[in-house]
């Protein structure tokens, strides 16, 4: 009975392990759209270069309406972050952003820094 119920567990385990790789977003446990942006946003990690390219769109990041693609990792207690970004592309939006933002929810206020497709940089 034992032998039978071996390949169920090892089955089931493959399976978990593909079906997490597939939707790796690498260290990051979660993406999602936040607000309602007109077009979905995504994340891919590619974990050969060790490089995440997160594609998003959305009306802005702070005042009274956000929309953008977010990708995180729920921490506690006291972290550093570091990261190297750029934009994908010439073309784009001056106002699109990348940078670190963090949020108590997806709905909270936020502490960020970030730069903008035509260079300036903010910190809010």
């Amino acid at each position: 009975m034992i032998m039978k119920f071996v390949p169920v567990v090892l089955l089931f385990l493959f399976y978990k392990s593909a079906f997490t790789q597939a939707n790796s977003a690498g260290m990051f446990e979660h993406h999602t759209d936040v607000g309602n942006p007109k077009n979905s946003g995504s994340v891919r990690y590619d974990k050969a270069s060790n490089t995440y390219t997160i594609r998003g769109s959305g009306y802005n990041i702070w005042f009274d309406r956000d929309e953008f693609q977010y990708v995180y990792k729920k921490l506690k207690g006291d972290f550093v972050l570091t990261a190297n970004f750029e934009f994908m592309g010439e073309k784009g939006n001056g106002h699109r952003k990348i940078g670190w933002m963090v949020r108590e929810s997806t709905d909270a206020v936020h502490i960020s820094a970030v730069s903008h497709g035509d260079g300036l940089t903010v910190a809010r």
